[in-house]
């Protein structure tokens, strides 16, 4: 029962930052490797088919409000799509010890950037 509930927990926050465009699919990823025991490769599964909904009601909803350039979203979609499925066959070939790899590889400089870059003010000229 305690297990429903923190995931209950895990899925309503990480849909909450998901809908702010925090990332919310890393939420839910750092919950399901760290108190679930999942496997690392399950853990990637169950986070895509997390974004699913998420990305449906954000193209709906941001659609709706006109905000949606589809000249470029279309092409985007199809090379992201060839990006899965090419990125799927890599993590099969590599194994899941290299994609953790390279998953942090990824991870450490992002987060450092974004810990220690100054960011300059997207208010600038405002007053």
């Amino acid at each position: 029962m305690i297990h429903w509930l923190f995931s209950l927990l895990a899925g309503a926050l990480s849909g909450t930052v998901a809908a702010m465009g925090l990332g919310g699919g890393f939420v839910l990823f750092l919950y399901l490797t760290l108190f679930t025991g999942l496997d690392f490769l399950q853990c990637q599964i169950i986070n895509l088919l997390f974004f699913l909904p998420c990305a449906l009601l954000a193209v709906w909803r941001y659609r709706k409000e006109k905000l949606l350039d589809f000249s470029i979203l279309l092409p985007m979609m199809l090379f992201g799509s060839a990006g899965v499925i090419l990125g799927r066959l890599a993590a099969a070939w590599m194994g899941t010890q290299w994609v953790k790899w390279c998953f942090g590889a990824i991870l450490i400089p992002l987060g450092l950037k974004e810990l220690f870059h100054k960011k300059q003010s997207q208010d600038k000229g405002k007053k």
